[in-house]
Parts: C-alpha cells; structure tokens; sequence
C-alpha cells in the first residue's frame, strides 16, 4: 500500500458565506450530471467552497456545475479513478472537507448536523451509507449494506489526513474518530441498470479479487441486489424521500449565476500527488551509516543498534504504520545456514528530500548462537529494497534459562538470588496453562499437569493409576526423544508447550511447592515427579531447595521411578 500527503490551500475564498464554517466539499464525477450539481445546490448554504473535478469526456456539463462551485477542475481521464483524489483534494482550502461521490445524497439530518459534527474534538467523521433498492422509498437493512461507514468528512490538516492507492481506500486520517448517526443515500441501485452495476462489480473484482464484506463477495454482494431478492429493506423517512426526487427530478436551480473557475488541468499535476505506480525514478535514493558498534548479543535477545538514515529521493518518506510511501528500516540476519528475516522498524518521523533522521533499529538476535552477519537496509514494504545495506558482524552467545517451580515468598526469594547473574533469565512453571497472565513480570509457561491430571478431582484412586501412568510415560517418552532429535507423536497443546519451554533452560530448580491447603497433595506431588523426570530427560539439572517437598514426596518419587523408570 502506498499514499501521500498534500499540501493545503490557502482558506477558502471570502464571499457571502464566511460566517459559515470553514468546510470545503469536494466532488467527482465522470458524466457532469444534473444529479450532481443538484446536490451541491443542497450543500451550498452549508459549506464555505465547493470544487468539483469533472472527466473531461463530459466536460459539457461545466456549465451546470459552474452554478453551484467554486471551482471546476477538468482532468483528462485516467485510470484509477482514486488517482484524482489527492490532487482533488489539494484544491480545498476549508478547515474541513466533506467528499461526496455524484451518486450520493445527504440526509436532511445530516445536512442539519454538519456544523455539529465539524465543531466536534474529532479529526474526522465515519458518514452511514445507505443502499436505495428498487425506488427512492426503501433501502436495503441488513448485512452486507449495512452499516457501511464511509470516510467522507475530516479535517484538512496534512498532520491526520493521507491519501493511499489502496483499493477503495484512498483517504486515510489519523486521530480520534466520530460515528454519524445521519447517512448519505446510495442511488447507485436505483439510477443504473443491473448490468451496468454487474460490469462495475467485475471491474472491481479484476482491480482486487477477493474482498469479502459480512460473509459475501465485496462487489457483487454490495453492488448487485437482485441477487438476493429475500434481503430485508426498510423505509426511507418521508423528508428525505422528498429530498431524493428533489434531486432525481429537478435540473439545477438558475436564480445565480455561473460563478466557478473553470479550468483545465494536466496530467502531470494530477499524477505528482497520486502515491501509486509508477514511483519516482529517485524514490530508492538513501544512505545509511552506522552510529554503534553491535559485536555481541545473547541468543533471542531484542535490543537498537542506531543508525542514520539520509533521504536522497524526491519524495517524503512518512512515518507510521500506515505511513506513504511504506518506507521502513528492515534487518536480515545472515550465517551459514542462509538468510533469516528480521524485523522492520517504521520511521520515527516524516524525512523529507534531502533530510536525515536518526532510526534506532530495533533487532532481534537468532535463536542459534555463532557469528552472524547482520544486514540492515530500506525497504520499500511488498516492493523492494533499497540496496543501500550496511552491516555488522554480531556474536550472537547462548542464552542462559532456569525454570521455576514455586510460589509465594520461596519463588521470591530464589528469584531475588537469580539477580545476582543478569545474563540469567527466569521462566516461571505454573501448573497447567490456566493460570492467569500478568501484566507484567517474568516469562510464564505451562506446566505438564493439565494433561497428566485431566479428569482427577482428588485422590489418585488405583483403577486410574494405570492411565495417569501411562500419560506419564508418554510425556517422558516424547521428551527423551525431543532431546535426541527423533521424531514421536505429539502430546496435547499445554505439554507441547511445557516440553518447549523446559527445553530452552539449562536448569529446573523446585523452590518449594506449587499449590495451596486444599490441593490433593498426591496428585500435585506426582504432577511434580513427572516434571522433574522430564526435565532430566531434556538435559536439565534439577536443583531442589531443601526443605521445598513435604516428607510424602521422596515415596512418590520412589513410585514413580517404579512405574516409569524404564521409559
């Protein structure tokens, strides 16, 4: 996805409306209808600018729309038609702007809202659309027409406001949002015939296959009614009926007259604001240069490495996850095993030509440890690199893992003793994988006793001995073999995972016990034993604080090395 920031005009032009608030309406059409300067007329006494961008295959119909704009700006066609959108928009010197399409209708609410919703602490407002279906009185109410909100009014403001080539995307704003209750009404079903609308939606679907809206086919769904001739409509309020025939029925009103600049415009100016292809020649021009030395870090680590960025294109690149062009800062790690990805770090701040910024990249060292090369460059997001790399050669050491069992002030207290070497980073075992998760703290992983005590309330009765022996051998067997690299069933989701964690410490060290007063402490101690066992298959030494176990756990450990031993 690519967009791009326009510039703003100057305020809109002072005539009998400047006590009205600064809101310029922007509009487009490719058949210069009466319909269209219609509307306008609607919105006139509302608005303090209006400026239409007219195709010009139906430049004919200046003249109309001369009547009720400020300006009118014929455009030589051009596929997208999105592709007018941020020159259109460059025109508006109002503080706001409202975008409607040429089949569109403002409600009579909406219309009365308008200086509410732009007094509103909101950069921009989502405006309901409305389907129309079969005449000017019903519209259809149920999914996929509804609720449809359509990006149409915001402020003009190129801190929050973007355009993008995305498809049916081209107006992008940051900041707080509002929710109109008022809609506009889609005519589109009502004025077309259906295979017009059926060579419209096949169109949209060679542009962008795929999109689905609700459940169903973004473009036949919405587009073709007739389809589903079952979907649910409702009634139109009989004010804005009458202002639907209004528009539908009258050509534009002749009590003013023609007051808009007409004018011309060309390709080129249009195209140097569209963000889409093609890309400036000069879009990939950079230097990147090293700020730091990186030579080591500890396996899976995530640290910044600095680096100064130069713009030497002609195109602002912008900050942000949806930032235009999508210019981010990647890393690559390379060994001898091949290239693995990195992350990709956005831009701090917009870098205009010729600019530099200072980007602490953010990287994230391999899990294998060796030497390493890391690469850090530009990409352009799903198009390219820039090909401007620069690298350092990182030492990447094992990381340093020890698994807890425990809780309260004994867990504290083996946890304050791990600070001693910082390298060293604790994983805290819960029992099953139902514990809650903290906010913040350390790194928690399941343990083994939702699969190996699954269907146990109490007591381990005898005629359940054998299953919860065999889980356990099972559980030793897939670990002794997850160790050697062998290939065995797997377990349950919790002593997958539980297996996992084990096998990333070096050491498994009992505190003291897990549970509280009301659990059945042969089962906890069993579901203990089969931990231990097997971390030691895993290759984890065991360090058990004294005093941690009650007396009854040597027996059962003695059982289970009975039951299992072999395994």
């Amino acid at each position: 996805m690519m967009q791009t920031v326009v510039g703003v005009r100057p305020r809109a032009r002072t005539d009998e409306r400047t006590a009205r608030p600064p809101l310029s309406v922007c509009a487009l059409t490719r058949d210069g209808s009466a319909r269209l300067a219609t509307v306008l007329e609607l919105l006139w006494p509302h608005v303090a600018e209006i400026v239409v961008a007219l195709d010009d295959r139906a430049q004919g119909g200046a003249a109309r729309l001369a009547a009720v704009a400020d300006e009118v700006l014929v455009f030589p066609h051009c596929d997208p038609s999105d592709s007018v959108i941020p020159w259109l928009h460059a025109r508006c010197g109002g503080g706001w702007i409202l975008n409607v399409d040429d089949d569109e209708v403002p409600s009579v609410g909406l219309l009365a809202r308008l200086p509410e919703l732009i007094a509103a602490d909101v950069t921009h407002w989502w405006l309901p659309r409305r389907w129309l279906v079969r005449n000017v009185e019903t519209f259809l109410d149920e999914p996929p027409w509804l609720p449809d909100y359509q990006l149409r009014l915001y402020r003009n403001d190129s801190a929050t406001l973007r355009f993008s080539d995305e498809f049916h995307r081209p107006v992008i704003v940051s900041g707080p949002a509002g929710f109109a209750r008022d809609p506009l009404w889609h005519l589109d079903c009502v004025v077309n015939p259906f295979e017009r609308r059926r060579q419209k939606a096949l169109a949209y679907e060679h542009a962008r296959r795929g999109m689905r809206i609700a459940g169903y086919a973004h473009n036949s769904g919405l587009y073709l009614p007739e389809l589903r001739p079952e979907a649910k409509t409702a009634a139109v309020p009989e004010a804005d009926v009458r202002l639907i025939r209004t528009v539908l029925a009258e050509p534009v009103p002749a009590r003013r007259v023609s007051r808009a600049t007409v004018r011309r415009a060309a390709r080129e100016e249009i195209d140097a604001l569209w963000p889409g292809e093609p890309y400036d020649p000069t879009l990939y021009a950079a230097t990147l240069t090293r700020l730091g030395s990186l030579e080591q870090l500890i396996a899976g680590a995530e640290h910044t490495v600095a680096v100064v960025v130069e713009n030497r294109s002609s195109t602002t690149w912008q900050f942000g996850a949806e930032a235009v062009p999508l210019i981010q800062v990647g890393t690559r790690w390379v060994h001898e095993g091949g290239v693995e990805p990195g992350i990709h770090t956005p831009l701090p701040a917009d870098l205009r030509p010729g600019g530099e910024l200072v980007v602490p990249v953010h990287v994230r060292a391999p899990l294998h440890p060796g030497r390493h090369r890391l690469v850090v460059d530009l990409v352009h997001e799903h198009v390219r690199w820039f090909d401007s790399p620069i690298e350092w050669t990182v030492e990447v050491i094992p990381r340093r893992r020890i698994a807890l069992v425990g809780r309260g002030e004994t867990l504290d207290e083996a946890l304050d003793d791990i600070l001693v070497d910082p390298q060293v980073e604790p994983v805290l075992l819960d029992r099953d994988e139902t514990a809650k998760p903290e906010r913040f703290g350390h790194e928690r992983a399941p343990g083994p006793g939702g699969y190996l005590l699954a269907g146990l309330d109490g007591r381990i009765q005898l005629a359940e001995l054998a299953r919860l022996a065999a889980r356990t051998t099972r559980l030793l067997r897939r670990a002794r073999r997850l160790r050697a690299g062998k290939p065995s069933a797997p377990l349950p989701r919790e002593a997958e995972a539980c297996l996992a964690a084990l096998a990333t410490c070096e050491r498994l060290w009992i505190s003291g016990v897990d549970w509280g007063p009301r659990a059945a402490p042969t089962r906890e101690l069993w579901r203990l034993a089969a931990t231990t066992a097997a971390a030691r298959r895993l290759g984890l030494r065991v360090v058990v604080e004294p005093g941690a176990l009650p007396p009854q756990a040597g027996t059962v450990d003695r059982l289970l090395a009975r039951l299992i031993g072999g395994s």
